[in-house]
């Protein structure tokens, strides 16, 4: 972290090498972020592409009150919110582009499965839910990091996520129960 204020702070200053050092750490972890939300592994590389022009464009308006991380994730959501309200269409992974990618560490803890399970629940969250566990588990970020990019209260934060759980073992009860007919 104090390595990305670093980076942050000379690339500020119009240090190229630090801004593509910044760009180098975080491009895989943001496009995942979107593979994981959209269908299209173009688009996906499209709106990573997208989030780091606007990134480097909006480098002058980091004020250090956060860290680099959370504040790169909450552009990258706002940017995946336009991209929703550009198609008006629900987007989710198919478990075809899960195999062309990868795997990140939480992914290697599931098995297929298990990995199907976790994506039909979190497709049935509402949008909020879906969020907070993804910020939470998927990206390992901090209650204090999930509530920045959310733009909520860390209290609030925590509340989704509790309410999240909540939901999400109801959904893998009824799922569960569905698929042992």
């Amino acid at each position: 972290m104090k390595e990305d204020m670093k980076l942050v702070g000379k690339a500020q200053k119009g240090d190229k090498e630090s801004f593509a050092a910044l760009y180098s750490k975080y491009k895989r972890e943001i496009f995942l972020f979107y593979c994981s939300r959209i269908n299209s592994r173009e688009d996906a590389l499209d709106i990573t592409s997208e989030c780091f022009i606007k990134v480097m464009k909006s480098l002058h308006t980091f004020k250090f009150n956060s860290s680099f991380r959370t504040w790169l994730y909450v552009i990258a959501r706002n940017l995946l919110v336009d991209f929703y309200k550009s198609r008006k269409k629900e987007i989710s992974l198919s478990q075809e582009d899960l195999e062309k990618f990868p795997e990140t560490e939480t992914h290697k803890n599931f098995s297929s499965r298990n990995s199907d399970l976790l994506r039909d629940v979190l497709d049935k969250l509402p949008e909020n839910y879906r969020t907070i566990l993804e910020l939470r588990y998927l990206m390992n970020l901090k209650f204090s990091e999930c509530a920045e990019s959310m733009q909520v209260t860390e209290n609030y934060a925590k509340v989704l996520h509790s309410r999240a759980l909540k939901k999400a073992n109801n959904y893998k009860s009824v799922i569960l129960r569905s698929q042992s007919k």
